[in-house]
C-alpha cells in the first residue's frame, strides 16, 4: 500500500497509523485496571480470612475463660453446699 493514494487525494505515508494508537492505550489502561481489580480481589480476601481468623481465636479464648470461670464458680458453690450439709 506504499504509495497509494487515499480518498482525499493525499499519498499515505509508511509510519504508524494514527487510528491504531489510541486503541492501545484502551488495550493498556484495560489491562492495568484488571490487573489492579485482581490484586485487590486477592488482597481484601487475605485480609478478610486473617480478620476472620484473628477474630475467631479471639472469641474462642474468650469462650474458654468464661466457660473456666462458671466451673470453677459451680464448684465454689458444690464446696459451700459440702460444708452446710457437713
Amino acid at each position: 500500500m506504499s504509495g497509494m493514494v487515499s480518498v482525499l487525494g493525499e499519498k499515505r505515508t509508511d509510519g504508524p497509523r494514527k487510528d491504531v494508537v489510541p486503541w492501545v492505550y484502551l488495550v493498556a489502561f484495560l489491562v492495568g485496571t484488571a490487573a489492579v481489580v485482581g490484586f485487590m480481589w486477592y488482597h481484601i480476601g487475605n485480609e478478610r480470612r486473617v480478620a476472620l481468623d484473628h477474630w475467631r481465636a479471639r472469641l474462642s479464648t474468650f469462650a474458654d475463660d468464661r466457660a473456666r470461670l462458671v466451673s470453677s464458680w459451680l464448684d465454689a458453690r458444690r464446696a459451700d453446699a459440702a460444708v452446710g450439709r457437713g
